[in-house]
């Protein structure tokens, strides 16, 4: 006979893992539950406690000459001609230097921000920028004073305590106090000088404020290829970052117009120091020609010296535009040359007439105020900075050879001019002295004015240049902060609290159920073994042994019932009249699955007999209460009394019989290697329907395997969270090696709670208490008493 689908694992529960899963975790929802609401109170806790951060956008334009020059009218193109002010800017540059150090260290020390205010609450210390009532300056602070901290309570009176170092003090507002490593002053500039807060106030390192700030600045452009850029830096203080934000443009316009500046000032100071000299010159011609008017009574010249001088002077301006071109090749090209390993800014608006070279300084200049940027945004040996002085000793090389080449050209133009001024020079020499004396006298001045009126032109243009010197960016969008925090986002940090919440629990619960080592439902032992199972037992009740009674509906009873049912095809259709019952240890329920077995047999009309085999830790007898000890198995085993008078009836039900042990041997093993056990259960097969036989645990003792082939079947008892899944692995084994006949598996003390059968929530096979709906009125649960007692009273 085939063993009927209810022993083997069920098709269904095969199919869905999923839900098997989901009721593994549903057993804990107390548990999840509980952590759900712990997190909830956390991200509660935390949004309310931490301190919120906000962010800071500026948006400025970064002045690009060679794009949009003809369409941009401002400052710089009015006067573009002056060849001075234009610049092309690098855009990566103006990032890193936007973002350099030194210049956050600047807007660091101008708005003071090395001095922290705090105001200390009950929980929690947040920062108190332009809200503290208390102002503080600091005179010849050392370094000494960085990191230096203490606690300010104003306590009325124009007074205060100060705690410094765990040392409290009263001082009044406004008193210098000296200290050694710096003067501080404390002024109150609130309205209450006995506020409810204390504060704090920490002096930092300028430098460690800016390079924290520095970091914190993002600058990048809005999008690719455009010379618009972004700046944003989030802080707990939205106006503090405002103001670092609008400082620190306003000083790196401040920083490029003084760039600017440099080259003007450099031409300036070049042109004035020339000036000067021709003034003196001019001035010494005009009293020469004043004494030699009154020695000589020489007034005007005649008509044809007048013709001789002007195209004498046209020849001479002409000349003297080349010596001034050759005079400034000449002090450019002493500038570059005076030291070879230093770089200043060479002047340019000079009107020199050759377009390459005016190129190539103007290419100088921007190069060296890139270094200068360069220097100061990044510190060390910076492979930008190495890349662009070489650049600039190799520009500084090539000008020096086009100013060779411009001047050996200008010598050549001015020769030609100077022998056609020959020509002239000797009809000069042809006019009386006075007159060829005044004329040569005229004709130097006229040269000198030329030049002089010349450099006075350019010193105005070179003037203007420094008035109307623009800074390199323009401001599109002023500092403004979002409105609402960037950090904590509310709605992130419960979406985290919530999955923490819930993860967390179910890590532990999947960790807990990993470590488990015990039994807890059939999936556990059919994942283990291949033993048959004959059925699951619920828990009972404490102190009850004998459950199973007649006419009783309660699940535990009906549980044994349905094992009783399946121990007719266990066997598969052979004989299945002595079963032995056996554990892997002691306390797993196997003579309370016994005895109750034997009053589930004999309750059916059955005879049936209960065998109390085990002689090491017999229980049977104490579940019996018989009122006269009887005589035992191992008397009968020694020889000492017959079948007959072993075999007691058990008043409590018709049908039922039992054996007990008997004094306890002192070599039960040796007792169960006699030939009587086996003469035993052979009369016993004669006079009973079923024969059960309680053995002790296999696990413990060989006494199980030697009383298996005296047997038709044997029932392993397996307790939930009693037994080891290692220990069904040893019975997987018994199974495979049929050390055991007919081996079967019973599944006992089952929290019908949890769910006893296939994965969790399920009973096996029909799951009592859940699917047969058997209960004694004393055991069904209260809300299906009230459904009942409804149902009555509305009549359905």
């Amino acid at each position: 006979m085939e063993i009927p689908q209810l022993l083997n694992k069920p098709k269904d529960h095969q199919e869905n893992e999923l839900q098997t899963l989901l009721f593994k975790y549903l057993r804990y929802w107390p548990f999840i539950l509980l952590c759900l609401i712990l997190a909830g109170a956390g991200a509660w806790t935390y949004l309310r406690y931490k301190v919120p951060m906000y962010e800071v956008k500026s948006t400025v334009l970064i002045k690009d000459d060679k794009k949009g020059a003809s369409t941009n009218l401002s400052e710089e193109t009015v006067f573009s001609d002056l060849a001075l002010l234009s610049s092309n800017k690098n855009i990566e540059n103006e990032i890193q230097i936007l973002k350099s150090r030194m210049l956050m260290e600047e807007v660091v020390n101008k708005l003071g921000l090395n001095f922290t205010y705090y105001t200390i609450g009950r929980i929690k210390t947040s920062e108190a920028y332009k809200s503290s009532p208390i102002l503080l300056t600091a005179d010849s602070l050392t370094k000494e004073s960085y990191g230096v901290s203490f606690e300010v309570k104003p306590i009325g009176g124009n007074k205060y305590n100060l705690n410094l170092g765990g040392n409290t003090e009263i001082h009044e507002f406004g008193q210098a106090l000296k200290f050694p490593w710096g003067i501080i002053t404390l002024t109150f500039i609130g309205v209450n000088d006995n506020p409810e807060y204390s504060y704090k106030i920490a002096i930092s390192n300028p430098q460690d404020v800016a390079a924290g700030y520095a970091s914190a600045l993002k600058v990048g452009t809005i999008v690719s290829q455009s010379t618009v850029l972004e700046l944003s830096m989030i802080d707990e203080s939205p106006e503090k970052a405002i103001d670092i934000l609008t400082k620190l443009v306003e000083l790196y316009n401040n920083a490029a117009i003084n760039d600017k500046n440099k080259v003007a000032t450099k031409t300036l100071d070049f042109l004035d120091s020339r000036i000067n000299l021709l003034t003196k010159e001019l001035n010494e011609v005009e009293k020469g020609i004043q004494n030699y008017r009154t020695t000589n009574e020489v007034f005007d010249l005649t008509d044809e010296s007048e013709r001789i001088l002007d195209q004498v002077t046209e020849y001479d301006k002409q000349l003297s535009e080349f010596d001034i071109q050759l005079s400034i090749l000449g002090s450019i090209k002493d500038y570059l040359k005076k030291d070879s390993n230093s770089f200043e800014f060479v002047p340019s608006n000079l009107a020199i007439n050759n377009l390459t070279l005016g190129g190539l300084l103007q290419k100088f200049n921007e190069l060296l105020a890139e270094r200068e940027r360069t220097i100061k945004s990044q510190k060390g040996n910076n492979p930008a900075l190495v890349t662009l002085e070489n650049q600039l000793r190799n520009l500084r090389s090539n000008i020096i050879q086009n100013i060779d080449n411009i001047q050996r050209d200008l010598n050549i133009s001015r020769n030609k001019i100077k022998s056609k001024n020959s020509f002239l020079e000797a009809r000069v020499k042809a006019m009386p002295r006075k007159e060829k004396e005044m004329l040569e006298i005229n004709r130097q001045r006229n040269i000198k004015e030329t030049l002089y009126l010349y450099l006075l032109q350019k010193r105005e243009e070179t003037a203007l240049s420094l008035a109307v010197a623009v800074s390199n960016s323009r401001l599109v969008d002023p500092a403004r902060a979002k409105r609402n925090p960037v950090s904590p986002n509310r709605r992130q940090t419960y979406l985290i609290f919530m999955f923490l919440g819930l993860a967390v629990p179910l890590g532990i619960i999947t960790l807990i159920e990993a470590l488990k080592n015990k039994i807890e439902n059939l999936k556990d032992l059919q994942s283990i073994t291949n033993t048959p199972i004959v059925g699951s037992i619920p828990i009972k009740k404490a102190g009850e042994q004998i459950v199973v009674k007649a006419n009783s509906r309660s699940g535990i009873a009906e549980a044994f019932r349905l094992v009783r049912t399946n121990l007719n095809y266990l066997t598969a259709g052979s004989n299945n009249q002595v079963i032995m019952f056996t554990s892997s240890m002691s306390g797993e329920g196997k003579s309370f699955i016994t005895l109750n077995m034997g009053m589930a047999f004999a309750i059916a009309g059955k005879k049936t007999i209960v065998i109390e085999l085990d002689l090491r830790k017999p229980k049977l007898i104490r579940y019996l209460q018989p009122e006269t000890p009887e005589k035992g198995l191992t008397q009968y085993l020694v020889g000492q009394t017959n079948i007959g008078e072993l075999i007691q009836k058990y008043k409590g039900q018709e049908n039922l019989y039992y054996i007990n042990c008997g004094p306890l041997p002192p070599n039960p093993a040796e007792l169960l290697t006699n030939d009587r056990i086996g003469e035993l259960i052979n009369e016993l097969r004669k006079q009973f329907d079923y024969v059960l036989i309680d053995t002790p645990p296999v696990g413990l003792v060989t006494d199980a395997f030697l009383l298996a082939p005296l047997v038709d079947s044997t029932l392993f008892v397996v307790r939930y969270k009693v037994t080891s899944k290692f220990q069904v692995k040893l019975l997987e084994e018994y199974y495979q090696q049929n050390k055991f006949k007919h081996l079967g598996l019973v599944f006992n003390g089952v929290n019908p709670k949890v769910g006893y059968g296939y994965g969790y929530g399920y009973g096996y096979g029909y799951g009592y208490g859940y699917g047969y709906g058997y209960y004694n009125d004393d055991e069904a649960p209260k809300w299906k008493t009230w459904v009942k007692r409804l149902r009555r009273k509305i009549g359905v």
